[in-house]
Parts: structure tokens; C-alpha cells; sequence
């Protein structure tokens, strides 16, 4: 197994019904080719649905179940939607609202230890997620969206905030080393 630490900074439109929200996410990959080549997370869909660790809330009072039902999963997941997971095996974890940095180490840890880093909905001006994928405790990419914030899971603009920053932590091709700058 190679890692090459990267960090992409990518500006994108989340875009929504007939809405766009402009949305700023930064990513660091380790490129873990090997976890990618062997599609570690289609291994993990059970059922039609792929795992995901769900902290915090998008909105107040909406719990796990409800933050996944509008998403769809990128054409790189074999699944036609998420289900709230446990904190085992290949995974994402989807922490909202998270109030500070996380260690590379913590972005993968139980959600139990998780839930002492997330602030309550609506506290920092916008929206914010950091989206983990995980192989247990090992982090493979880690993605942390800022985005205005949509006004509940049925607002276009979540889905589309949310399938943005997915989408780059579940790439459909093999992240690949860049070449190196002179």
C-alpha cells in the first residue's frame, strides 16, 4: 500500500433544483490506491445501502436516518442510497457541524468520541461538514465543505452541497500521485 499525502482545494456550485450554493471544500487524500483499486467501500453496501457513521445533526432535530434519505450515493458507490452505520469496518463518516479541526486519528474515531467535537446546527453562520472515508479507525480521504446554509434536508441545496463533497472523497476513478512541481 502507497500514501501520498495531496490536498486539493476545490471551489464547485452545489447545484439544487434551480438554485445554486456556492460551496468551498478542501480535501487531503492519502491516496490509498490500494483501498480505492479494490473498491474497499462497495464491499461494505449491505442491502442496496452503503454505511455511514452519522455525528452531530444538520439541522436541529433531524437524527441520522432522516440527514441520509435525500442523498444519493456518486456513480462510484454500487448502492442506491446510505444507511446509518456503526463505527466498524469501511465506512463514511459524516460528522456536521464540527467545531474545530480534527487530528488525522480522530477522523475516523468511535462516534461516541466524536460527539464532544460537534456544535450545534446553525452556530458558526453556514454549513459545515467534514466527511471521513474510513477503513475502521484508518482514514483513506477526508473532505470538509463550508457552504451557506440550506434551510433543511428537503432544500435542494443540501443534496447537492452534500453530493459535491461524496463525490470527491468517492472518486469513480483511482486517485493517482500528480506529478511533482519543479
Amino acid at each position: 500500500m502507497r500514501l501520498l499525502p495531496a490536498i486539493a482545494v476545490a471551489t464547485f456550485l452545489g447545484l439544487g433544483a434551480c438554485a445554486a450554493t456556492p460551496s468551498t471544500v478542501i480535501t487531503h487524500q492519502d491516496l490509498d490506491q490500494e483501498f480505492y483499486r479494490g473498491n474497499g467501500y462497495n464491499a461494505a453496501v449491505r442491502d442496496g445501502l452503503a454505511p455511514v457513521t452519522v455525528v452531530g445533526e444538520p439541522f436541529p432535530g433531524v437524527g441520522a436516518a432522516a440527514a441520509l434519505a435525500p442523498l444519493t450515493p456518486p456513480a462510484s458507490v454500487a448502492a442506491r442510497g446510505f444507511a446509518p452505520a456503526d463505527d466498524a469496518g469501511a465506512r463514511v463518516v459524516l460528522i456536521f457541524h464540527p467545531r474545530g479541526p480534527l487530528s488525522r486519528a480522530d477522523a475516523c474515531a468511535p462516534a461516541a468520541d466524536l460527539r464532544a467535537h460537534v456544535g450545534a446546527p446553525g452556530t458558526e453562520g453556514g454549513f459545515t461538514a467534514l466527511v471521513s472515508l474510513c477503513q475502521g479507525s484508518r482514514r483513506v480521504s477526508t473532505a470538509l465543505v463550508h457552504a451557506a446554509a440550506p434551510q433543511s434536508v428537503s432544500d435542494p441545496a443540501y443534496a447537492g452541497i452534500m453530493a459535491q463533497v461524496l463525490t470527491e472523497i468517492l472518486p469513480l476513478t483511482v486517485p493517482r500521485e500528480l506529478p511533482q512541481m519543479p
